[in-house]
C-alpha cells in the first residue's frame, strides 16, 4: 500500500485478546485523501444485517481487507479494518480500536454454506472511561482511522479446509454522554459494516 504525503503511523504491540498470544495493531491516520484498493476480492453474499457502509445514521465507512486471498491451514490472518468519515463536518472516533462485543470492531465469518462460524477463543477488549479528549481521534473529511490484526486461523476456528467469507463490523464502544462534550460516532447509532471479504484455506504442502 502507498501513502501519500502526510500521514502519522502508531505502532504498537498489544496483549492479545486470544488467550495468551499477542497480536500487532498498526494505527493509521491518513491526513490526506487515499483509496482503499482490497487486497482481497469482496464476496457478494446475502445477510439479514445491511451491508451498506455508508447511510443516514452517519457518515462513516468501513472498510476490511487480508493481505492475501489464499491461506495455508497453519498461517496468520492479517486483516486491516479502518473507519473512514465521507461527510463534510469532523467526526470524532474513540482513538483504541479494540476487536470485542464491548471495543470497536466484531469479526463475523461464514462458512460456504452461509453459516456463522464461532471462533475458538473470543475476544475481550473493552474500552475504559475516556481520560480526557485526547482519547478521541478527530476525522476530517475522507480521513480514516484503522488498525492492522495478525490473528492465527485456528484461534477462528478457520484452519479447516475450505472458502470462507469475513465480515468486519464496527460500533462506537462508548455511549454518547462519554464524549466530553464532542461530536462523537457514540454506541447507540449502531453498527455499520464493510464489505464482505472472501479467503480460501489450503491444506499444508
Amino acid at each position: 500500500m502507498i501513502y501519500q504525503e502526510r500521514k502519522t503511523v502508531i505502532e504498537k504491540d498489544y496483549p492479545s485478546l486470544w488467550g495468551s498470544a499477542f497480536f500487532s495493531a498498526v494505527v493509521l491516520i491518513c491526513l490526506t485523501t487515499l483509496g482503499l484498493g482490497s487486497l482481497s476480492p469482496r464476496a457478494e453474499v446475502t445477510r439479514e444485517k445491511s451491508t451498506d457502509t455508508t447511510n443516514e445514521r452517519s457518515q462513516l465507512q468501513i472498510s476490511a481487507r487480508t493481505d492475501k486471498t489464499i491461506y495455508k491451514q497453519n498461517e496468520v490472518l492479517k486483516l486491516e479494518a479502518s473507519v473512514r468519515n465521507v461527510s463534510t463536518k469532523p467526526i470524532y472516533v474513540y482513538g483504541l480500536l479494540g476487536w470485542s462485543d464491548l471495543g470497536s470492531f466484531e469479526f463475523h465469518a461464514y462458512g460456504s454454506d452461509g453459516k456463522e462460524i464461532m471462533p475458538n477463543i473470543f475476544a475481550d477488549s473493552m474500552s475504559g472511561v475516556p481520560r480526557d479528549r485526547t482519547d478521541f481521534v478527530k476525522l476530517e473529511y475522507n480521513h480514516f482511522l484503522g488498525a492492522v490484526f495478525n490473528i492465527p486461523l485456528q484461534y477462528l476456528n478457520l484452519n479447516r479446509p475450505g472458502k470462507y467469507t469475513i465480515v468486519v463490523e464496527y460500533h462506537g464502544p462508548l455511549p454518547k454522554e462519554f464524549g466530553l462534550g464532542l461530536d462523537i460516532w457514540p454506541r447507540e447509532k449502531g453498527s455499520l459494516y464493510a464489505e464482505p471479504v472472501e479467503i480460501e484455506v489450503m491444506p499444508p504442502e
